[in-house]
């Protein structure tokens, strides 16, 4: 019988990226790019207006204050232009030309006068406010200049990148395509969904179960079929499959029983084999390569949960090979039983459990149908809980792995939590006046981290040292801390971001336009630490016990200090500093009206404790 690890590596050492092909941008969502993406065009492609307003020469309206009065300018309006529109019609001096969002300059004119500021006229124009040079106006090539690298080969395709690549001109890319699979279950029992049933007979539900996640992960279904309990045609199915697609899964006849045909079919087609592995539910599997194009076949066990929770350990990682990316599974983070939990001895088990997240973290209630027929509970459940073959019972309250199916059972963020309705009225939850903002206990949820994009990368060669974090076939991967001890940690970061006298006048006197600077600096901070995983590549996921977020105004600057403490494997202080240089850079939004050069500074760990290196302390 195989171990969970050596089953999979055998998988992972038979699959390989796909080869690169060229697709339409529509076609290209959540692929690996396979060339490093150049603008072909100036971003913005043309000097523009940023506001409503009137395009003016600055020096005619320098002299126009609101707060003094007499002191407004007017100026004849001698055209004006849309979007989209040509500026035909030039600014001369003592002119304005009315222009809306987006418009292109006019020549002559150095600056927007916003439509607030001014009467709004159409003939002529009385405006109320100055403005300098470059007022509300976006430089041609301010974003992106045309020749600019703007994605590099490895990053994988969101909306976000959608954007940019059909801004800045491109309407194909070259990417590693999409794995096209063939799905097929076996058995003379099955009947289409729908279908009558005859005795003894069930609807098919893997084929669609199977399809469904092969989308969830980014492929393709080209096939998807269901077949009886006959050797031949079993045989007949894969070899022509074999000549389509990049990968076959199959569902049933893989156990010790007289008609599962897929394994007596199958053995030794190929690298085709068939092995117990030590996991409830998935003990049989089979695994191999058939044809010439030596196309993977999984070959998966017919109970629906054992199918899925096969399709999630085995197939899903393969998949993510093929498509260029890193392979990883579902995002892993720890929760606390909400029941005792009993599991085999020898072999990990991977249970259902329906997952919430409160105050104090993550907690699961295991389903009560852990059987691998049980669909109903299957479907309720939206995390599998890791139980490690060593462990054999585990009471409530204790601490598992958990794989998170989907994004149910999360806390709100926190704006919606503590905001409030127009009319005073309560929104529900938690009094947020009631929340002290210098302090929260958090728990982090575990982030798919690694490489930014979780690409898989080839690496050049080397002649500095070898890096921790990179695999020897240049691969970004994590580095495994489960054998250090768990310990108590504290780390503490302070920064600085130096003001103006104004500003510093301003938070002391809780005269800041936006609001109050400090406590929003606090919560930034705070809430900062939970995403430290994802704003580090390579920063292992921590349970966060307490996070502590000071922030003193002195005469020059906002002295903000931070400290976060855990029990876990590893260090806590690039929390600390997360901390820091989140409620640094809030504050900075929050009195840019009031000081346009704040700046940060000095943001450095001050503190730590715990862990094999021990106390440090910048004192």
């Amino acid at each position: 019988m195989l171990s969970v690890e050596e089953h999979f590596a055998t998988i992972l050492a038979a699959v390989r990226p796909a080869g690169p092909v060229r697709l339409a941008l529509s076609d290209s969502l959540g692929l690996v790019l396979c060339e490093d993406i150049r603008s072909l065009v100036d971003l913005p492609g043309f000097d523009n207006s940023a506001m409503d307003g009137y395009a003016v020469r600055s020096a005619d309206v320098e002299g126009a204050d609101p707060a003094v009065q007499g002191s407004a300018v007017t100026l004849p309006v001698v055209g004006e232009v849309a979007a989209g529109g040509v500026a035909t019609i030039p600014v001369r001096p003592g002119e304005a030309v009315r222009i809306m969002t987006g418009a292109m300059l006019p020549r002559g004119a150095d600056a927007i006068v916003k439509v607030e500021d001014t009467d709004g006229g159409t003939e002529s124009v009385e405006i109320r406010e100055g403005v300098v040079v470059g007022t509300s106006v976006r430089p041609a090539g301010e974003d992106v200049r045309a020749g600019t690298v703007v994605l590099q080969a490895g990053s994988v395709i969101d909306a976000r990148r959608v954007a940019l690549l059909a801004a800045t001109g491109h309407g194909d890319v070259l990417v590693r395509p999409r794995p096209r699979v063939a799905v097929v279950s076996t058995g003379a029992e099955l009947v289409a969904p729908g279908g009558r049933l005859e005795p003894g007979q069930i609807h098919d539900s893997n084929s669609h179960m199977l399809e469904a996640a092969l989308s969830e992960c980014g492929a393709v279904t080209t096939h998807r079929l269901t077949i009886g309990d006959d050797g031949s045609e079993v045989i007949r199915v894969v070899e022509q499959l074999a000549e389509q697609v990049d990968a076959i899964l199959t569902s049933g006849g893989v156990s010790m029983g007289a008609y599962d045909v897929v394994k007596e079919a199958l053995r030794g087609r190929g690298t085709v084999d068939f092995v117990q592995v030590r996991m409830q539910p998935g003990k049989p599997q089979g695994f191999g390569t058939v044809g010439e194009r030596e196309v993977p076949l999984f070959a998966l066990p017919g109970n629906p949960v054992s199918a899925y929770v096969s399709f999630e350990v085995f197939v899903r990682p393969a998949l993510r090979t093929m498509m260029g990316l890193l392979p990883a599974g579902r995002p892993a983070l720890k929760t606390r039983l909400m029941h005792q939990l009993r599991s085999p001895a020898g072999r990990i088990q991977i249970a259902r459990a329906v997952a919430a997240q409160d105050a104090s973290g993550w907690h699961a209630d295991p389903v009560w149908g852990q059987a691998s027929h049980f669909i109903a509970d299957l479907s309720r459940a939206n995390a599998l809980l890791v139980i490690p073959a060593e462990v054999t019972e585990l009471a409530a309250g204790d601490e598992v792995e958990m794989w998170l199916l989907d994004g149910s059972g999360g806390r709100a963020p926190f704006w919606q939590n503590a905001a409030r309705p127009l009319d005073g009225g309560d929104p529900g939850g938690a009094d947020p006046d009631s929340a002290d903002p210098d302090s929260a206990d958090l728990d982090t949820v575990a982030r798919d981290s690694g490489d930014p994009d979780n690409v898989a990368r080839d690496s050049g060669a080397s002649d500095g040292p070898a890096l921790t974090h990179v695999r020897a076939d240049g691969s970004a991967h994590m580095v495994d801390i489960s054998a250090k001890e768990v310990t108590a940690r504290e780390a503490s970061a302070a920064g600085r971001v130096l003001l103006s006298a104004d500003a510093v006048a301003a938070l002391r006197s809780g005269n800041v336009p936006k609001g109050d600077a400090l406590a929003v600096a606090r919560i930034a901070g705070i809430q900062a630490v939970k995403r430290t995983p994802e704003l580090i590549p390579l920063a292992h996921p921590i349970a966060v016990h307490g996070v502590d977020v000071d922030v003193d105004v002195a005469d020059d600057a906002v002295e903000i200090r931070a400290t976060v403490r855990t029990a876990d494997r590893t260090g806590i202080e690039m929390e600390a500093l997360t901390a820091v240089a989140v409620a640094a850079l809030a504050l900075i939004d929050m009195v840019k009206a009031v000081d346009k050069h704040a700046r940060i500074t000095d943001v450095r760990v001050i503190a730590k404790s715990g862990g094999r290196s021990g106390d440090w302390s910048e004192s």
